[in-house]
């Protein structure tokens, strides 16, 4: 059952603004450890670029098998926050494994790995 708004009161517009400036302040901090990236070494270790790694994502909790975009070897995740290519394509290609971009973000390298057809031994898997 919907509620009816709440009355616009002088309470609720302080709110409002709280929750605005709140926003704001959380983009402006996202900015900020995206420029810097204070945290390089750990998000080069998990295989993924800064707009992935620094991004919050929400999934809602189920099984999901996805396969690797590249190798299209299926790829189990415990939610539905899934990436498109497995750590070791996403490292043999220098490509993050959640979008699949180069991990640098340089979209003008020369050196695009090319899809491969046969599917990756289970080991390379994880």
């Amino acid at each position: 059952m919907n509620q009816p708004p709440a009355d616009m009161t002088p309470a609720e517009m302080a709110r409002a603004t709280r929750h605005a400036r709140q926003r704001v302040d959380d983009l402006l901090r996202a900015a900020r450890d995206i420029e810097l990236d204070a945290r390089e070494a750990e998000r080069l270790a998990r295989q993924e670029c800064r707009a992935c790694f620094y991004r919050t994502r929400l999934a809602g909790a189920a099984m999901t098998v996805q396969a690797c975009m590249c190798c299209q070897m299926d790829q189990v995740y415990g939610s539905r926050a899934t990436s498109v290519l497995c750590i070791p394509c996403a490292k043999e290609g220098g490509l993050c494994r959640r979008c699949g971009g180069d991990v640098a973000m340089d979209t003008g390298r020369a050196d695009w790995p090319s899809p491969r057809t046969e599917k990756a031994s289970d080991e390379s898997a994880q």
